[in-house]
């Protein structure tokens, strides 16, 4: 079904796909997440299997984004693409999360802040990472696999894998994994593996 769904959808104007996602993005029944998803693989970069998009999700630029397989995006989250957002495998981001993959730049004197470039700053999460409820992912920024970033955290810098990272700005806690014990980082994805 979800490969008709697709074709049918694949035939829209890009214009089209992104009304129907707004007027379907607050319903959080089965039906609804499966026309999410639909649209999510005919705007996206490139986008995997079992994709799980929950209510009221914000997506902007979405031909930047690249979403691995066993994926969830939970209610309320904000994902802006326009510097490129890549996230691996069985990663889980958690309600109310932000994924910003831009900077406002504050050069120019002779204009207000608000109106200098956007910088792009591409933001990457590695597979088997859980970011917690109202966490802050700042471009720029590699989440390490075998992660979790608690809830509430800021990320303002690159965290290494099998970590665990709390606050603001989050800082590491303790290992998630023992050493010996850190489960290989899958390969990560790329748009360039989807063609």
């Amino acid at each position: 079904m979800v490969k008709i769904v697709s074709a049918i959808f694949a035939v829209l104007p890009k214009g089209l796909l992104v009304f129907l996602y707004d007027a379907v993005k607050p319903f959080s029944q089965k039906m609804f997440l499966g026309i999410r998803y639909c649209i999510l693989k005919n705007l996206c970069g490139a986008v995997g299997d079992k994709v799980i998009i929950g209510a009221n999700v914000t997506f902007k630029n979405w031909a930047g984004l690249v979403i691995g397989s066993n994926v969830s995006i939970h209610d309320g989250c904000y994902v802006e693409g326009y510097g490129g957002i890549t996230i691996g495998q069985n990663v889980s981001i958690a309600h109310q999360c932000s994924l910003l993959s831009t900077s406002h730049t504050w050069d120019s004197i002779d204009i207000p802040i608000r109106l200098n470039p956007v910088k792009k700053e591409p933001l990457s999460i590695k597979s088997n990472v859980w970011i917690g409820c109202g966490v802050r992912i700042l471009g720029g920024v590699t989440i390490g696999g075998d992660s979790i970033v608690g809830a509430g955290s800021v990320v303002t810098k690159s965290l290494p894998k099998n970590g665990i990272y709390v606050g603001s700005p989050a800082k590491f806690l303790k290992a998630v994994y023992p050493a010996a014990k850190t489960a290989k980082e899958p390969e990560f994805y790329s748009i360039n593996s989807y063609k």
